[in-house]
């Protein structure tokens, strides 16, 4: 049963507003952004760990772990290891970077440091100084897996770091 809502004629002189419209079904509100940053004026000394995306482009003496993507700007210093998902460094790198997708070597990049990665971006003015083992990973079998002992590469470690990183 529906139920008319009477219209009243506004008063000679009094602008009538349009009442808000209630949309029919809640609207659910955006997800919160899960990307962090770190400008070009913070100093860390210590190690850094995190869960999601990291922008950073400050200057950091320590490692950084994470089970996601870390993205160096033009400014960003880093003296010590990387260890997460993916890496783009348009900064200067001073230590091994391990990432377990893809590294991306951006504008005039410098890594120092030996690089293990499935996939590799490297643009013209972009340096590399040490060692990289670029290897896509091929996709085993359970069974495999466990016959051989292996692991597979980087699987095994970075099984590790999401461990550590979510208290696991």
């Amino acid at each position: 049963m529906s139920e008319a809502i009477p219209s009243t004629p506004a008063a000679a002189g009094t602008p009538q507003s349009p009442a808000p419209a209630i949309p029919a079904t809640p609207q659910a509100a955006p997800a919160p952004s899960r990307r962090n940053a770190l400008s070009s004026d913070v100093e860390i000394k210590g190690s850094i760990s995190f869960n999601s995306d990291l922008y950073f482009d400050g200057k950091l003496e320590g490692d950084v772990t994470s089970s996601g993507s870390l993205t160096l700007g033009d400014n960003a210093f880093v003296d010590g290891e990387i260890l997460t998902e993916s890496v783009v460094i348009r900064g200067v790198v001073k230590g091994n970077v391990t990432v377990e997708d893809r590294c991306e070597l951006r504008g005039e990049a410098e890594l120092i440091g030996d690089l293990k990665a499935c996939r590799l971006v490297m643009e013209e003015n972009a340096t590399l100084v040490g060692k990289s083992e670029v290897t896509p990973i091929k996709k085993k079998t359970a069974e495999s897996e466990s016959s051989s002992g292996s692991g597979g590469g980087f699987a095994r470690p970075f099984e590790a770091v999401r461990r550590a990183i979510s208290g696991n």
